[in-house]
Parts: structure tokens; sequence; C-alpha cells
């Protein structure tokens, strides 16, 4: 241990005394040692994995990469010889050796490209497995490599500076005026909010089929409406257990549980999202620029989703589109950079940290994003000299005490019943299954021509280059220090957007790279305001800096340029009774039916020429003969067993999480199957696509006499096991 002490410390005082050519010269040979050892880590795979596909890839990767650095070494060494001026020897020095230390740490990403994991030889995956972690590992050396490394060497290799603590200031008493003005701001920017994505929605003249992305609340609902807990057994989804409970309370003070109070609840997250947007926006912005916000927001966001029909009604991606889901580190980050300034005082961090523990609550991501992005933020802080370690211990301590204090109820409350392993498992047995590949992809061939394809490509250097600009004195290449509050905020914004788009890399379309921008309207906002001043110094050049931005950012988001600008009059329909032409009902038309507003005449489901009617004979004679049994139910092609749960009205049985939702494989499967064999109380019922599977056959080994029924729906069949008790 002392030998590899002192070895590092002779290491560490030559990287720091390291000139211009000497890291110049190390250049390949770094990129020759990461080249060899991953060519050597895919030719052991391939030797033990012979179908391995990346071989190839990666050696001619590595081989291009080592000719790069030779070709650079000798850029770099002619222009240091002959034009010397136009190299700045001691701001490039840090660049190159970060350079060099991102290239040593590439086997990282090669490593998790051969490395198998316990996941990848399971069987019975109902999407493929697709190994990501490689290209996350890339992404994040990427930012370590071009914006923290340059900066953590810069600030090493400079002369020591003291960073004094900001004081713990709570905010002072303002002035009535003051207070006036502001509460009149936020309540235009409330009316803002409505306007965009408040009532009246009209979703009772919404006549659209079921999406499957809808039926995969349905069973979840079920269940805690049948007394179950939300995300523990069968109330397990893949989605937060916060968003399974607003929706559920939503849908019950609306007086029951029907399509039409689920969509009503669900446009109530989109609504409630809107107003954190817009509020977060005015209080770190101000009014005008909170408008531009929310109105790019309501463009090209997670907020973009839902739109205003002709008629009135609004419409969208109803089951999955829910901008909650990357709002905590929106509010968190900010506050953040707003208290290291000395801003405000301890109770506003832990007030950030009771933010994030209720983000984390609605939705998994919340919890990473948030996270994530206060690491990388408090970094950049604090290599800029904009705070001291201290200060940040302080911050992490009350945002933690925060955290604590919301999350420490919410653990009580499912400790109280007993089921606290339960409800930690499922929070993350989605989101690991995620991460170690389920369901990932690449970008479809379908959407290869679609304008979101360069936003997908193009967003990560423009955060990137964003990040120098603000960290970096240009074009001096001089690091800032200490930043200023609205560089602080530029930066807060850029870190989040950061972390939150890499989510895109696992699932690769339009749809989640949209879903992602949940910072970008801040960021194009304050870019624009902000980042030409800090680059030029004359009017001029400002304004011409804003035109090339501007350029830039419709080039790399193109489907700002495809928005019609007169939508934004459309939400207006929303308000105007005479506009909407009410859809005329049925005289067939059941007013209990929980599928209403759909007539019977009416496809049930997307795609499928399958009416209401049908479906709703089928979930009454299903009713009629299950009961109150406690039933098992999976999916049976395009209708799941949580849809048929929600409108027949049955009682979920006490599975473990598993289900027509989260039986991602067989090993998902053998676990229910035993809980079926080992509380056969607990199950009287099964409905299912075939009996060939182990949770049907393990229904019938432990329930003798079991009567069997079959039903169809189209050519759709379900097959129906009863206990005989």
């Amino acid at each position: 241990m002392t030998r590899l002490r002192s070895f590092l410390v002779v290491w560490a005082g030559r990287l720091k005394t390291l000139t211009f050519e000497d890291a110049a010269r190390l250049l390949p040979a770094a990129t020759a040692s990461a080249a060899a050892l991953s060519i050597g880590l895919v030719a052991s795979k391939s030797w033990r994995t012979p179908h391995f596909p990346y071989s190839f890839v990666v050696a001619q990767w590595a081989l291009s990469a080592f000719v790069a650095s030779l070709t650079l070494r000798m850029v770099l060494d002619r222009l240091a010889r002959s034009r010397p001026t136009w190299i700045n020897k001691e701001a490039i020095t840090p660049w190159l050796i970060a350079l060099e230390l991102g290239v040593v740490l590439l086997i990282v990403p090669v490593f998790l490209l051969v490395k198998s994991v316990a996941e990848e030889d399971m069987t019975g995956w109902n999407f493929p497995i697709v190994n990501k972690r490689w290209l996350l590992a890339l992404y994040n050396l990427a930012i370590a490599t071009v914006v923290i490394l340059p900066a953590a060497i810069a600030r090493w290799r400079s002369e020591p500076a003291d960073v004094p603590s900001p004081p713990d200031l709570s905010p002072g008493r303002a002035s009535r005026r003051r207070w006036l003005g502001a509460m009149a701001g936020q309540f235009a920017v409330v009316g803002v909010c409505w306007y965009l994505a408040g009532p009246p929605w009209h979703l009772e003249d919404y006549h659209r089929g079921i999406e499957w992305h809808e039926q995969m609340h349905f069973g979840a609902l079920q269940a805690i409406a049948k007394g179950y807990l939300p995300s523990v057994g069968p109330a397990a989804t893949s989605y937060g257990a916060g968003s399974q409970m607003l929706v559920a309370e939503v849908m019950k003070r609306l007086g029951g549980f029907n399509l039409v109070s689920f969509r009503v609840a669900w446009l109530t997250q989109h609504f409630l999202a809107m107003f954190i947007v817009g509020t977060v926006a005015y209080w770190w912005l101000g009014f005008l620029p909170a408008v531009a916000v929310m109105f790019l927001a309501s463009l090209y966001s997670p907020l973009a989703f839902f739109y205003t029909l002709v008629n009135g009604t609004m419409a969208g991606f109803f089951g999955w589109a829910n901008p909650l889901r990357y709002i905590a580190p929106l509010v968190v980050v900010p506050i953040l950079g707003a208290v290291a300034l000395g801003n405000s005082g301890k109770w506003a961090v832990v007030l950030a940290g009771g933010a994030w523990s209720l983000g984390a609550w609605m939705a998994q991501e919340n919890l990473t994003t948030t996270a994530a992005s206060t690491a990388l933020f408090l970094t950049l802080l604090c290599l800029t000299q904009t705070v001291s370690l201290s200060r940040i211990a302080w911050l992490l301590g009350y945002l933690a005490a925060g955290f604590a204090g919301m999350t420490i109820p919410i653990l009580a409350y499912y400790a109280r019943h007993g089921v606290t392993a339960s409800f930690i498992h499922s929070y993350f047995f989605f989101a690991r299954a995620i991460a170690v590949g389920y369901s990932n992809m690449w970008w479809p061939a379908n959407e290869s021509a679609t304008p979101a394809r360069y936003s997908y490509y193009f967003t990560f250097p423009l955060l990137i280059a964003a990040a120098i600009c603000t960290v970096w004195r240009l074009p001096a290449l001089r690091l800032m220090g200490p930043l200023g509050t609205r560089r602080t905020l530029f930066l807060a914004f850029i870190c989040v957007q950061l972390v939150c788009y890499q989510t895109s890399l696992l699932r690769s379309d339009s749809t989640h790279v949209m879903n992602t921008m949940i910072a970008l309207p801040f960021i194009l906002v304050l870019g624009f305001l902000d980042l030409p001043g800090w680059i030029t110094s004359t009017p001029v050049s400002r304004w011409l800096v804003r035109a090339v931005l501007v350029v830039l950012i419709l080039t790399v988001y193109p489907t700002l340029t495809q928005v019609n600008w007169r939508t934004v009059s459309d939400p207006a329909r929303r308000f105007q009774a005479g506009a909407r032409v009410p859809v005329e009902r049925s005289e067939l038309e059941d007013p209990r039916s929980r599928v209403r507003p759909l007539l019977p005449s009416e496809p049930m489901f997307l795609g499928e020429p399958i009416s209401v009617g049908e479906f709703m004979e089928l979930v009454a004679e299903l009713h009629e003969i299950v009961g109150h049994r406690k039933t098992y139910l999976l999916s049976s092609d395009h209708i799941t067993g949580g849809l048929i749960a929600f409108a027949a009205d049955l009682t979920p049985a006490p599975h473990p999480p598993g289900g027509d939702i989260l039986t991602i494989n067989d090993e998902v499967r053998a676990q229910v199957a035993d809980h079926i064999r080992s509380h056969p109380r607990d199950y009287g019922a099964f409905i299912g696509p075939s009996l060939d599977q182990p949770e049907p056959r393990a229904f019938l080994e432990s329930h003798p006499g079991t009567v069997q029924l079959e039903r169809k729906l189209g050519d759709t069949s379900f097959h129906i096991l009863l206990s005989p008790e």
C-alpha cells in the first residue's frame, strides 16, 4: 500500500508539471495502450463467445483512434514550431491531459460491452435484451473528458485559492409592494398554464380506442381500488407509486373508476407538471421569459404530448406521457445553485430534498436524474471555485435531511403494513431490468427520415458546447471562477438536461428523445438571453451570435420549424362552448360502463376490429363467472389482463410483482407459479390466453377439481380456471 501511494504521488507530481510538448508526446502512447487493451478484451470475448458481433468494430475504432492520435500529435508539433502564436500552450495542456485520461478510460465502456450479466442467460423475455451499458458509460465518460477533467486539471495546475463560504442567509423581509408584484406575476403564470394545459378538457366527448399504454395501468388501479397498496403485489407497475396514488385518488374523487376519469387524472398530472415548469421559470427567469419557456415546452418537451383538437377536447399520449417523471431535478438543482451563492438558507435546501423525495415517489427517474445532475452540478461549481468543499458538504447534508424527512414517512407507511421489502423490490425491479438491457433498442429504421433524428444525434454536442461556454472564458480558454448568478443558473439547467437526455440512449426513438427534454426550453431561453454576452463584447456581435444560435437550434431541433405557430390559439377552443360539437350518444351506451365514453359500435382497441359492445358482453360474462374470486390474469394478444380486471371489476389475487405487466421473463413466471403453489387459497381463478404456461399449470396442480372454461373475443381466446371452492 505504501509503494502504491508513493507511485501515485510521483505520477501526480509529474502530471501537474507536464508541459505541452510532453502531453502531446504522451497522446499516441495513451491511445495505443487503450487500443491494445480494448482489442484484447474483445478478442477474449470472441474466443469464449464466437458469435460475439463487435470484435471487428472495436478493433477498427481502436486502430482509427491510434492513427488519429498520431495525426493530432503531428499537427500540434507543426503548429507549435511554425505558428507558435496560434497555440496557447498553457491553456491547451489541461485539455490534452484530459483527453489522454479519457482515452485510457475508454477500456471501461469496452469492458461493459464484453461483460455479461446474469439476465442475459435468462429465457422467455417478452422484449429483447440489448446491452447498452457500454453506451451509457461512454456517454458519461465523454462528459467527464470534455467538461469535468479539463476544469479539474486546469484548477489543479493553478495556484490554490481560498474560496469563501457564502453566509447562511435567509430571505430578508421584502416590501409589500414587491411581494404583491411577485404574486401577481405568479397568478399570471397560472393563467398561462391553465390556458395551455388546464381544464376544461371535455374528455366525455373524446372518442378513441384504448391504447396499450393505457391498459398497462388498469390492473394496478383495480388492485388499489380493491385495497392493495400502490406499487405492491398486483398493484406494481413499471411506473411510480406516487403517480399511481395520484391517478387513483383523482379517479375516486371524480365519482368512479372508468376510462373518462382515468384520462382526466392523467391530464391532471400533465397540468401539474405545466404549473411546476411555469413556476420554476417565473421565479428564476421572470415573467416574459417564463411565458417563452412554457410556450417552447408545449412545442418540444415532455409537455408537448398533449394538444387541443378542433372540437375543443384534449388529446394526446394517455398512459405514457408524464412530465412529472423528470420534474424533480428541474426544481432541486437550481435551488442548490442559488443557495451555493448565498441567496437563501438551509431551509431552502431541506425543502429541495423533500421535493426530490416526492419526485422519486412519483417516478423512479426522478431519483436517479436528480442525484446525478446534482453531483455533476456541484462538481463544476467546486472546480470553478464558485463554492467550497465545506459548503458542498453543508448543502448535501441538508439535502439528505430533507430527502430523508419525506422518505421515512413513506417507508413507515409500508412498514406499518409489513410490505416495505415488497415495495422496495418492485420500485427497483423494472428500472434494474431496463439498465441491464430489457426493451432497449436502437434508432428504428422507420424513423430514419424523421426530424427528431437530428435531435437524437446532436443534442449532446449542443449541450457540451453550452457547458464549455459557461464554465470557460472564451476565446482565451481560461477557466471561469467564481461563476455569477446567471452562469450558475444556466449551468444548473445544462446539468439537468445532460443527465436526463441519456435515458433516451436506452430506448432510442423520437418519442423517448422528446420525453427527456424537460430542461431544454430553459436552456434555449437563457442561451438566447445571456450566452452571446459571455463570448462577445459589442451589441452587434451579440445579435449576430443570437442569429447563429437560432439557426443552430432550428437545425438541431427541426421539429420546431414544422410547428404551425397558429396552434398557439388552439387551446382557446376548450373554452369556447359554441365551437365544440358534442358527440351523439347511443341508446345502447351503458352509463355504468367503465369504458365510457366509447360507444358500442366503435372500435375498442387502436388498430383492432373489436367493438366496445363485443368487449362489454365478454367482461359482463366474466364478471358473472368469476364473481368475487381472487383472480390472476395474463395478457391475451392486444388485451391486457389488467383491462379485463378493470372493466369486469374483478378482484386481483395477491401475487408478487408479475402479472401481465411485469412478467418479463421465465424467472418471474416461475416465481409467480411457486407463489400460486405455496398460497393456493389466495388464488380463486385464472384468466389467460393459454394453459401451457407456468402460472396456469401451477394453478391446476394446486387446485384439484378445477373447472375449466373458454371464451373468445374475435380471434382471441380466454381460458378460465375456477377453483372448486
